[in-house]
């Protein structure tokens, strides 16, 4: 009998070991399971999520330029006009990465509204992005102030103070061209003297030409980190939107066949 029971012990025992190893198998087949899972769940996050994000920013992109491209039509009256515009500001981009389209755009455009004529605005958005060295807010009050001389065809103090928050004073180079001081060009200016709107624009001119302080600012700057950071993050943007582009025409194609349901329904 003490046989039996010691055999009993015995065999109860490697019973024991045995359910405690097939519950840690399965333990260890689980954690894997859940490993492969997550692992799977990592792939598909860097894989898929990325392809999505480019679609997307391409998307975005497209549909931008051709708001832009649309704005232009109307504002010039011609969609050759606009074509022209678009290819002159990417121009500019292309040259000087730290400026991006959407800013040139709008500088145009504003430009435009203050009746600035259209074979103008490509030297004009170099001169004053020159002058921003590639600041968006710089180059935004530039275009503003620049925009306001010339349509009231005269420099007040007013346009002087802006046009100087931006970092440019246009006295300081007339007097540099005319020979007087920088101090008897504001009294004179106090004293109700005009300084016409060409005289404003040649002094940008003389700034951004060879030789100039800002000659080729717009470029310069571009050679930074922070500009070739921004030309980094342009050409990924450009890359989606070669990448998105027959998506985005399937897309507008889709909706112009589904309005034209609805209006039908309608």
């Amino acid at each position: 009998m003490a046989r039996v029971a010691s055999l009993l012990v015995t065999l109860q025992a490697d019973v024991a070991q045995f359910e405690t190893a097939m519950r840690n198998a399965a333990s260890t087949i689980e954690k894997v399971s859940k490993s492969m899972k997550k692992i799977g769940k990592e792939m598909t996050k860097y894989v898929t999520t990325p392809i999505l994000g480019a679609i997307g920013a391409g998307l975005k992109f497209n549909a931008s330029l051709e708001d832009t491209t649309l704005n232009f039509e109307t504002l010039l009256g011609s969609a050759e006009d606009a074509k022209k515009m678009i290819e002159g500001i990417q121009s500019i981009t292309e040259a000087a990465p730290i400026m991006n389209i959407d800013t040139l755009s709008e500088g145009a455009q504003e430009l435009l509204s203050y009746g600035i004529s259209a074979e103008k605005i490509i030297p004009t958005l170099k001169m004053l992005g020159d002058v921003s060295l590639g600041n968006k807010s710089k180059f935004d009050g530039l275009v503003t102030a620049f925009a306001q001389v010339q349509a009231t065809g005269r420099l007040t103090g007013e346009e002087l103070r802006q046009l100087i928050n931006a970092g440019f004073n246009p006295l300081q180079v007339i007097a540099e061209e005319t020979g007087q001081s920088l101090s008897e060009l504001k009294e004179k200016m106090d004293k109700g003297a005009v300084i016409p709107a060409e005289a404003v624009t040649a002094a940008f001119q003389v700034a951004t030409s060879e030789g100039g302080k800002f000659f080729n600012g717009m470029e310069n700057a571009s050679q930074g980190f922070t500009g070739r950071l921004i030309a980094l993050k342009n050409a990924v943007v450009e890359l989606a939107r070669e990448f998105s582009n027959p998506i985005f025409d399937a897309l507008k194609e889709k909706m112009a066949s589904l309005m034209e349901k609805i209006n039908k329904v309608i």
